[in-house]
């Protein structure tokens, strides 16, 4: 069972870019396999902070290329990407403390806002890359 796939729709047409989006798609569907399993929380808070570190370091790739070429966007797209680890930090607590044993909502949270981001967000800086020759 996968929380999400990847198909072109969510292509924005830079390959180093599409390759990261979807390998966050692959350890966000790790997460969700350890969370429907009987797995420790030790398991899950490993699988949680391999796919928070990994977007971490996407977020930081991202904005380096629409930072290099001025991108008339970049800081609103930085603010998506904090509001991202502000809202998952929060829900990582609540998981953590024992608050909230129910996984789906931080699930449900990380592939709603991943679909939406890509294809909302993302989608802007398409031909703004292009024009700079990032492919």
């Amino acid at each position: 069972m996968v929380a999400i796939s990847w198909d072109d729709s969510y292509s924005v047409h830079v390959e180093s870019i599409d390759a990261q989006h979807k390998k966050i798609m692959s350890l966000l569907n790790d997460l969700h396999r350890i969370s429907i399993t009987d797995a420790g929380d030790q398991q899950l808070e490993a699988a949680l902070t391999s796919l928070l570190e990994y977007t971490r370091a996407h977020f930081h790739y991202e904005e380096s290329f629409l930072e290099k070429f001025h991108f008339p966007f970049v800081k609103s797209h930085q603010e998506k990407h904090a509001g991202f680890f502000t809202a998952i930090e929060r829900i990582k607590k609540e998981l953590l403390n024992g608050r909230g044993k129910n996984n789906k909502k931080l699930i449900n949270y990380m592939v709603t806002w991943l679909k939406y981001h890509i294809v909302s967000e993302d989608k802007q800086y398409v031909c703004f890359m292009l024009e700079h020759g990032i492919k």
